[in-house]
C-alpha cells in the first residue's frame, strides 16, 4: 500500500495554487505516494488544515502550498509570520512532517 500524503492549499491566488498542486502531486505520484489535496481560503488558514490532517493518522506528511504577496500593509508580514510558525508548531506537536511550499514574494512578477 503506497503512502499517502496530504495537500493543503490555499486558493487565495488561484492560478498559482493550481500550479503549485500540479507539481507537488506529480512528485508525490512518481515517488508512488497516494495524495489528498485540501482547499482553504488563504495561507492563514494552512496551519489550521495541516493539523487536522496531521492529526488523522492517514498522512506520512502534509505539504502545505500557497502564496502570499506583498502589499502596501503590515498585513503580509503577519500573515507570513504566523502561517510559518503554525506549521512548524504543527510539525512540532504531532510528528508529522509538514512541506513549507508557500511562496513569500514581494510582487506577481
Amino acid at each position: 500500500m503506497p503512502e499517502r500524503y496530504a495537500i493543503v492549499v490555499g486558493r487565495f491566488y488561484e492560478d498559482l495554487a493550481d500550479k503549485l498542486v500540479t507539481s507537488a502531486r506529480s512528485v508525490f505520484e512518481e515517488a508512488g505516494g497516494a495524495v489528498d489535496v485540501f482547499d482553504v481560503p488563504g495561507a492563514y488558514e494552512l496551519p489550521l488544515a495541516a493539523k487536522y490532517c496531521a492529526e488523522t493518522g492517514r498522512y506520512a506528511g502534509v505539504a502545505a502550498l500557497g502564496a502570499v504577496i506583498r502589499g502596501e500593509t503590515t498585513h503580509y508580514d503577519y500573515v507570513c509570520g504566523e502561517c510559518a510558525r503554525g506549521l512548524m508548531d504543527v510539525q512540532l506537536q504531532t510528528g508529522v512532517p509538514c512541506g513549507f511550499g508557500v511562496l513569500t514574494v514581494e510582487t506577481m512578477d
